[in-house]
């Protein structure tokens, strides 16, 4: 061994010795494997060695400082100067569910199952489909005839032709009789030209 890697030895074991004893068990375990057995130590001690280490170690055993840090990640159980968590836990219901089983010494109760859907009946899927759609038709027609509404306008106009003359003091009389004289003379004109549509058709010209 030369002499700065034993004058460097020397000096990390001083600055343990200094340092406290559990940081100098933590160093000891550390240079026998080049790994510390956390389970071995309390979480204390572990803090104290982490705490103590000088700026040599650190600079020359990085991998130790690492260990410190991790702790007690790992170690199963109850170790010396611990304590396990005794907390009891109770399981909360499932919505819609039963109650789960009380605090006791743990979580329980079962899980709610939720029941499948019911299965479509198939004689009822069936009828459905043997059901014809009736036809939808494009425009709705009316059954009324066209002359019946022609009727009913004339009607319409004419009650309002007799609600003006009304007004306007207009007797029936008065106002039929310019009507009676045109039927007179288009009868007439009528009559004649039938008689003379015979006597051509009757003398053969």
């Amino acid at each position: 061994m030369s002499a700065v890697r034993l004058t460097t030895v020397l000096a990390v074991l001083v600055s343990f010795t200094c340092a406290g004893p559990a940081a100098a068990d933590v160093y000891d375990d550390f240079r026998d494997d080049g790994q510390i057995d956390p389970c071995q130590y309390t979480d204390g001690q572990l803090e104290e060695g982490l705490n103590g280490l000088p700026p040599d170690v650190l600079q020359y055993s990085p991998g130790l400082a690492d260990q410190l840090a991790a702790g007690r990640e790992g170690c199963g159980g109850g170790a010396p100067g611990t304590s396990t968590d005794t907390r009891q836990f109770e399981a909360v219901p499932a919505p819609g569910g039963s109650g789960a089983g009380g605090g006791g010494n743990g979580v329980g109760g079962a899980s709610s199952r939720i029941p499948d859907p019911p299965a479509p009946d198939a004689a009822a899927r069936e009828r459905l489909a043997g059901i014809t759609a009736p036809p939808v038709s494009a425009t709705t027609r009316s059954d009324v005839p066209g002359w019946v509404v022609a009727l009913l306008v004339a009607a319409g106009l004419a009650g309002i032709l007799f609600a003006f003359a009304r007004t306007r003091g207009l007797g029936a009389d008065r106002i039929l009789r310019p009507l009676r004289a045109s039927f007179a003379e288009a009868r007439g004109r009528t009559a004649d030209a039938a008689t003379q549509l015979v006597d051509s058709v009757r003398l053969g010209r």
